[in-house]
């Protein structure tokens, strides 16, 4: 009997150890993790104890989340971009600002992936559309045709107005 708790307690401390009960992994680790996945469910099983801890971040980390995006995979990119519309989800429905500033210095920072950047953009939109709107201005000559697009057709639509 002693010998069955003792190896039940060393089995529980190597699961707590090793994060997979535990939402507290880094957010360096958390997106390594993510960035792992790969085709025929590689690296499923950790990305998704990463994206648990990812989720759990506050709506702070959403640039270092979008950041994670550069260089990353379609399939990291689905699970980072889940990560980050649940995050602003869940602060958006408990009437908690994101960082508008800042994902505004991410969108306009040509160097991060387009996608996250277009991301990053569509949550401005949906906190302050005026605020959206005035940022087209700025990314009529954007190297992203995801952003490009939209100022473009800002252009057309006052053009016919």
């Amino acid at each position: 009997m002693t010998q069955r708790i003792f190896v039940t307690a060393a089995a529980l401390g190597v699961f707590f150890s090793a994060g997979i009960f535990s939402n507290a992994a880094s957010l360096p680790d958390s997106l390594a993790a993510i960035r792992a996945v790969g085709p025929e469910g590689r690296g499923n099983v950790a990305a998704s104890t990463a994206w648990r801890s990812l989720t759990a971040q506050d709506a702070g980390q959403l640039p270092a989340l979008l950041a994670g995006m550069d260089g990353a995979n379609e399939l990291a990119m689905n699970w980072l971009r889940a990560a980050v519309e649940s995050i602003a989800g869940r602060e958006q429905a408990a009437g908690r600002a994101l960082p508008l500033s800042a994902l505004r210095t991410f969108l306009l920072d040509t160097s991060h992936e387009a996608r996250a950047r277009r991301l990053a953009f569509e949550l401005i939109a949906r906190a302050e559309p005026a605020t959206a709107d005035q940022l087209l201005n700025d990314l009529l000559d954007d190297p992203g045709a995801e952003l490009r697009r939209d100022a473009v057709q800002k252009i057309i639509d006052q053009a016919r107005a």
